[in-house]
């Protein structure tokens, strides 16, 4: 593994995983230069260790997988709902067995949810009560409470039969003598079934809990950490530091996770997901902070901090778990320069986007794509927060399109940079990125506006803040 200029998260060794594994890139490096837009989430690498225990699972596992039929005669009672016909970004799934906080849960995750984001995804429920009675009425209760969701096609309620997991207990895995655990391989056993049945529904699957709190807007958090990471390979991303609540795969690969769930059967399920991508060769886990989700099972306190997501509800992670945003203060804006290419009204003149003034603003005429306004630093600085603010949107007079990017290598003349990197777009005219720890390593020369989109009007930019470190 290598932490440099450039980090390395996949390396796949030798030529038996290339063989085995052959669709994932033997070595994927992800430049710093591309970094995750998506508010409030830090990325952070945990180091791990490449062990040859892992190539013999490999090769193990795949020799099993051949030979082993598992959810071939599997067949799912379909308790509520109807699979939509069109694929979905996104399957929220979760197993639950006489969990006292579903409704709870599902609640979360539609409230949390504005009308455009539930449009991306669907929620599938195992119900893996093996008491009939049991089953027939939690399955009413909830078709009774969540019908507009399910007449939607935004949930789906299921139950895999008692003879299906029959099947698999005199199952050969890794082990040398059976399984021991009933409750365990009930457990893994559930999750299996579920990832298989929710193989073909979108292009991603979410693992959550029927215990947890969702924080608002998490689905347009996913939706940004994966449009970053769309050309890079990776096998599991984490939103949560609970034990199963936030992993994030590839639907493509559920088949195979699914089976390697009934295979090394003798880990808990949050040992497996971390087994499964260091198999498939990311070493180390790819972790969003704070967390996008809270248990419900931790002892109960109230937070009503406007900087918690869950402003305004009762909160349940341990303290040292609770959603934070560091307390910034004011920004710094140290001294630079500041020039544009774009048409000035009057005396609006660009770098009172840059002061400090409330008053202060720029204005610009009918701006064009590749138009730009650059803050150049006097000294290069490390920054922790950026943000860019233009508009007011109801007036229309917002920067309908743009980007912002970080200059590094001041030019000659020092009012510019050699070369730039893209931190992120902004929406509905506002920008406001808290900076990555990976980040923060390097000084920054230069702030680059960009507008991305052509308008026929002026636009008000009125600040362009900055926070150093």
């Amino acid at each position: 593994m290598c932490l440099s200029t450039q980090l390395c998260i996949l390396v796949l060794t030798g030529s038996v995983l290339l063989s085995i594994f052959s669709s994932l890139e033997a070595t994927v490096i992800i430049d710093e230069d591309q970094v995750l837009e998506a508010k409030n989430l830090t990325w952070l690498i945990a180091q791990e260790q490449v062990t040859s225990g892992e190539e013999s699972l490999l090769r193990n596992f795949k020799e099993w997988q051949n030979n082993s039929d598992l959810f071939y005669n599997v067949s799912y009672q379909h308790l509520a709902g109807t699979p939509s016909q069109q694929k979905k970004l996104l399957t929220l799934g979760l197993c639950s067995k006489q969990g006292i906080h579903l409704m709870h849960t599902l609640q979360s995750v539609f409230k949390s949810s504005s009308k455009r984001e539930l449009m991306y995804f669907t929620v599938v429920v195992h119900l893996s009560d093996a008491d009939p009675d049991s089953l027939r009425q939690r399955s009413f209760n909830i078709s009774r409470i969540f019908s507009p969701q399910i007449l939607r096609g935004q949930l789906l309620m299921i139950h895999t039969p008692l003879a299906a997991y029959s099947s698999l207990e005199n199952l050969k895995t890794n082990m040398s003598e059976s399984f021991l655990n009933p409750t365990l391989f009930k457990q893994i056993a559930d999750i299996a079934f579920l990832m298989n049945f929710a193989a073909n529904l979108s292009d991603y699957f979410l693992m959550i809990e029927d215990n947890i709190h969702c924080a608002p807007h998490f689905i347009t958090d996913i939706q940004r950490a994966l449009a970053i990471w769309k050309e890079r390979p990776w096998v599991i991303m984490e939103f949560s530091k609970l034990d199963l609540t936030g992993k994030l795969c590839h639907s493509r690969d559920l088949p195979r996770l699914a089976s390697f769930f009934l295979y090394y059967q003798n880990l808990p399920p949050e040992k497996l997901f971390s087994s499964f991508h260091k198999m498939l060769g990311q070493k180390k886990p790819i972790q969003f902070s704070p967390s996008l989700f809270q248990s419900m099972d931790f002892s109960i306190y109230e937070d009503f901090s406007s900087d918690n997501p869950f402003h305004g509800e009762v909160s349940s992670l341990k303290p040292e778990d609770k959603f934070q945003e560091n307390n910034f203060g004011k920004p710094d804006n140290p001294p630079a320069f500041i020039y544009t290419d774009m048409q000035i009204f009057k005396d609006y003149l660009p770098e009172k986007a840059y002061s400090l003034e409330e008053e202060d603003f720029f204005w610009a005429l009918e701006p064009m794509a590749g138009n730009h306004l650059t803050v150049a630093l006097e000294e290069p600085a490390k920054i922790r927060r950026v943000q860019v603010l233009t508009g007011p949107e109801e007036e229309l007079v917002f920067l309908h399109g743009g980007k912002v990017e970080l200059g590094y290598n001041p030019s000659e003349n020092a009012k510019d940079c050699t070369y730039y990197t893209p931190l992120g777009t902004l929406q509905n005219g506002k920008f406001d990125h808290k900076m990555l720890y990976k980040e923060m390593e390097n000084r920054v020369s230069c702030l680059r506006l960009v507008v991305t989109t052509t308008q026929d009007d002026w636009i008000m930019i009125k600040h362009i803040n900055i926070w150093t470190a």
